[in-house]
């Protein structure tokens, strides 16, 4: 229940546990010293500047409750760290990202700027979802994105109209 009582008026641990750990998560890092300090322990690095930090964790604009836990660009080293904390297993963690990274992008760019015949350079993601749930597991393991595809793999076909000598795949 998403007040944290069941249907019998009793607390529900799980829920209030899960949802204490998750906004204490998000307040231990929220500043950029924070969000500068877990860069440099996540990826083994020593920077100092956190005006190279810029926070771009997504907010619901109509009821202001986060989106994602936490998400920061690296303007320095060209990153954007989306991150997870979790105390369940869920494996559709690389789809979450996924929309994350693409809400992230959406609101760094002009509203045009994608329609636009030139590429467009982006910062690189990296995904991190620290679990803390009672299940046993590895220190460290990875999700795929391509496992959610039944064939594994996924590619852009671009097929120019003009097949052959002369001849069109359709007319305008």
């Amino acid at each position: 229940n998403m007040n944290g009582m069941s249907a019998d008026n009793t607390a529900d641990k799980t829920y209030a546990n899960t949802k204490y750990k998750d906004t204490f998560f998000r307040y231990l890092f929220k500043e950029k010293s924070g969000m500068l300090e877990l860069y440099n322990a996540l990826f083994d690095d020593c920077l100092t500047d956190e005006s190279e930090i810029e926070d771009c964790t997504i907010e619901d604009v109509f009821t202001r409750q986060m989106k994602n836990d936490l998400a920061f660009r690296v303007r320095k080293k060209r990153v954007i760290v989306l991150t997870e904390h979790q105390s369940t297993l869920n494996e559709n963690m690389p789809l979450r990202f996924l929309m994350y990274l693409g809400r992230t992008y959406n609101q760094m760019m002009t509203t045009n700027a994608v329609y636009k015949e030139r590429r467009i350079e982006l910062d690189a993601p990296e995904f991190v979802v620290f679990y803390n749930g009672d299940r046993n597991q590895k220190e460290y393991w990875e999700m795929h994105l391509s496992d959610a595809f039944p064939e594994g793999v996924v590619y852009f076909r671009i097929a120019d109209r003009q097949i052959g000598k002369g001849g069109y795949l359709w007319d305008f």
